[in-house]
């Protein structure tokens, strides 16, 4: 008898000393990937940037620019990477609050190294917006850029009829600064 409450002790001190335990770790929810769990909260780890929910590698040269003054994005992050000959544009904007996740190849850029500072030309991007006038159903973006001496880019974003190289219906400019 004496073995049994023995065994009855330990089969609710182990499964008890586990739930107490337990209880006392902090808690962390589903993390994104790119985040690790520090103190009960997710956080993105050393080489990545919290943007809208997600934790995004960040390579280096990553610029970010915010406005509210221009139409349709008020969170611009970019990235210009140079693999051999090509260069990669990788660009997200919040527009209407709503984060988007755009990838633009090397095939859609057009980058100029210059004495006076590199210039680049995105022709189109994918993500459209919406335009207030109901005979325009979106407008596509299409960005020039300017580096300047203390290496951030100035960006002027044309907001374009939807259709290829239509009018311009908007625009802003913004100065892009690096992150990392």
């Amino acid at each position: 008898m004496n073995f049994q409450i023995k065994h009855f002790f330990y089969a609710l001190l182990i499964p008890g000393f586990l739930i107490l335990f337990g209880a006392c770790q902090p808690k962390c929810p589903s993390c994104n990937p790119g985040a690790e769990c520090v103190d009960g909260e997710c956080k993105c780890e050393p080489d990545r940037f919290y943007y809208h929910g997600k934790c995004l590698e960040l390579y280096p040269d990553t610029y970010l620019a915010t406005s509210n003054d221009c139409y349709c994005y008020d969170t611009i992050l970019f990235d210009i990477r140079k693999i051999e000959d090509k260069h990669y544009f990788r660009f997200w904007g919040v527009s209407n609050l709503v984060p988007t996740d755009v990838s633009i190849d090397d095939g859609e850029i057009l980058y100029f190294e210059k004495p006076d500072g590199d210039s680049l030309f995105v022709s189109f991007l994918t993500q459209r917006c919406p335009y207030p006038d109901p005979n325009i159903s979106y407008t596509r973006p299409r960005i020039l850029g300017k580096k300047q001496p203390d290496g951030s880019w100035k960006l002027r974003i044309n907001f374009h009829d939807n259709v290829a190289a239509g009018p311009v219906l908007d625009s802003c400019e913004v100065i892009a600064r690096k992150i990392n």
